[in-house]
Parts: structure tokens; C-alpha cells; sequence
């Protein structure tokens, strides 16, 4: 098909800002994107890490620029100014992702018998999943459905709930739970996602589960597919057609999916959308097709407006309080199964 551009498609339009001091250019300068999600498949693209650091090799070899740049480093940086686009690239924009040290953490957060996973955020356990609250939650009851086991499939080719159906059905009765607290108690909508994509230190799957005001449903639906322009976030038409039907063969989406129900306008229901990846999938600009680590926060901080909730980091608090929120979000969650029963 038709090369894409930065002329023909706005959301890939790069702009460079430079930098003097004493009235020579600086040694440093920046570089803005139309989108922040733009931004976050570039600096990943280029230096392997979601968070920034130095330039690949590979990479500057790739531009075959005249410039020795060995050595350069790409961080995220501050807008210039206040954008000065419609009201929706203006709020994705504000969820900007803050620069935060790597974890230096290699067990996983997520295997029970790990040292490092946070035992007293558990709020239940069942058969083969538990529910958890993580780090850095977006409000009082976010929530993360996760497998016991590390790797969802025994075979270890695809990953995420979706790759095993009884872990999938477990995870579908936690959900409906959640739906129904959340409705019935917190009387909210209920905004789910998971991200079944390999990071670099293996992923152990987890769905996250997040109180939302009712109604809002719609604009996280909207702002969603706005952000998702490098990749192929698309909506399940279809109400009755299952996800792993959707997903096909195993060599489709060897390379992983993000999945994610909105909430629907009144709370009746929820929307399912999808992207599933295969590994050797590029996109426009011959990179490796990726989702960024944070999309899900990402989205519903620049729906929100409050740039703070897009990484967890920025949302921690220490362990008294992690136990009290775990505590009140165990005690409130078993009354209302109870009653329920």
C-alpha cells in the first residue's frame, strides 16, 4: 500500500525544539510528538526501555546520520507550552509518563512465593487466581486479577488469561463479582484491561480492575482509540462472539494482546476492544508493533486529567497505608459476597 507519512498522517508529525545557552545551541535539545503514545513507541523503539536511556547501536546505525551521535541519550522531558490542539489531544498530551528509576527488583512482583510479591495487598485467593491490590492503585479499590501460576499456558508460546481457558472462566466470575460490587456498593462502572504482552523480564499475566464514575465509560472508549494510532486497537463488533474465537490461530497473536471492556453509556454492559500482535509484526516506521507498558493508566489519566495517575510510581504510598486500603477493601468485599450468597 501507500507509504504513511507525517504529511498524510498528523499523529506521526515529530517536531524539534532547540535548546541555546549563551547564545550558542545547547548540547542537548527536544524532540514533540503529536501524541503521547507516539512518544512512548519511540522511546522505547530506540533505547529499549520504556523509561529512556542511551541510543541503541542498531538504531543510529539505522539513520546512517554524518553525525558521530555515540553516546546520545533520550529521556522523557516537559512540554514547552500548553498545548495548543482540541480539548482531547490536549488531555492526552497532559498524561504525560513521569521519569522514574527502573525497578532493580528480579523475582516477580506476582508469584506468591516470590520475596518481593506484596502478600499484605491480597484481598482473596481462589482456585487459580487471586485478587490483589498493586501497587501504586489509581483510586481506593483498583484492583488486579492474577493467575497463581507464572505462565499462563504450560506450553509457554502465548501468554495472558486468554491462553488458558480455565484460567479465562475463573477470571470472568472474579470480574462478574467486581462488576456487581462496584455497581451495587462503590456505585460505580467498572473499567477493565490487561496488557498480555512479554516485557523483558517475562510476564506473569495480571487483568487490572478499576473503579470508575458512571458514565464515563464512552470518553475512555473514545480517548482509547484516539491514543492507539501506532497499533490496531480495534472494537469487537460482534456481543456474542468469544475473545479467543476473535484471537484465531496461536501464530496470530504469538506476539500477545491487549484486551479492555469499557463500560457502556448508563453502565448497561460493557464494549470489548482488541489488538492482538503477532511477534514479527511492524509498524508504519519498520519497528518491532508494540503497546505501551502503561497504555491502560495512560488512557484514564488523560480522561481524568490528572497526569499523576499514569504511572504507579507516582500513585504509591507507604505500606501502613497499603494495609489499611487492602484491609477496608477485603472487609467490604466479603460482606457484600456474603449477602450476596
Amino acid at each position: 500500500g501507500e507509504r504513511i507519512t507525517a504529511e498524510t498522517e498528523p499523529a506521526l508529525k515529530v517536531s524539534i525544539r532547540h535548546v541555546q545557552k549563551g547564545g550558542r545551541d545547547a548540547s542537548f535539545g527536544f524532540l514533540e510528538f503529536a501524541s503521547h503514545a507516539a512518544a512512548a513507541m519511540a522511546i522505547a523503539a530506540v533505547t529499549g526501555n520504556e523509561n529512556g536511556g542511551d541510543v541503541l547501536g542498531d538504531e543510529l546505525a539505522k539513520a546512517k546520520l554524518e553525525l558521530d551521535l555515540s553516546g546520545t541519550s533520550c529521556y522523557w522531558g516537559t512540554a514547552s507550552k500548553a498545548p495548543t490542539r482540541d480539548e482531547g489531544d490536549a488531555d492526552e498530551r497532559a498524561a504525560k509518563r513521569f521519569k522514574f528509576t527502573p525497578d532493580t527488583r528480579t523475582d516477580c512482583w506476582f508469584c506468591l512465593a516470590s520475596p518481593t510479591c506484596e502478600k499484605h495487598m491480597l484481598i482473596s485467593v481462589g482456585q487459580g487466581v487471586y485478587l490483589t491490590m498493586p501497587k501504586g492503585p489509581v483510586n481506593d479499590h483498583h484492583a488486579l486479577i492474577v493467575p497463581l501460576t507464572h505462565d499462563a499456558a504450560d506450553d509457554g508460546k502465548n501468554i495472558g488469561f486468554f491462553a488458558n481457558a480455565s484460567l479465562a472462566a475463573e477470571a470472568e466470575q472474579v470480574k462478574t463479582t467486581l462488576r456487581k460490587f462496584a455497581k451495587d456498593v462503590l456505585k460505580k462502572d467498572l473499567f477493565i484491561y490487561e496488557r498480555a504482552i512479554n516485557t523483558k523480564g517475562g510476564l506473569h499475566p495480571h487483568i487490572n480492575a478499576i473503579p470508575v464514575e458512571p458514565g464515563l465509560g464512552p470518553k475512555i472508549q473514545a480517548r482509547m482509540l484516539s491514543m492507539s494510532s501506532m497499533f490496531n486497537l480495534q472494537e469487537v463488533q460482534d456481543p456474542t462472539i468469544a475473545i479467543r474465537a476473535v484471537l484465531g490461530d496461536e501464530e496470530d497473536w504469538d506476539g500477545g494482546y491487549f484486551y479492555a471492556e469499557v463500560p457502556s453509556a448508563g453502565g448497561a454492559g460493557y464494549k470489548r476492544l482488541l489488538c492482538k500482535l503477532r511477534a514479527s509484526e511492524q509498524d508504519n516506521n519498520g519497528r518491532k508493533m508494540q503497546v505501551p507498558l502503561q497504555f491502560g493508566r495512560e488512557v484514564l489519566a488523560s480522561v481524568l486529567k490528572k497526569p499523576e495517575l499514569a504511572h504507579w510510581k507516582a500513585c504509591e504510598v507507604a505500606k501502613e497505608k497499603e494495609e489499611q486500603l487492602a484491609q477496608g477493601y477485603r472487609e467490604m468485599l466479603e460482606k457484600f459476597e456474603k449477602g450476596s450468597s
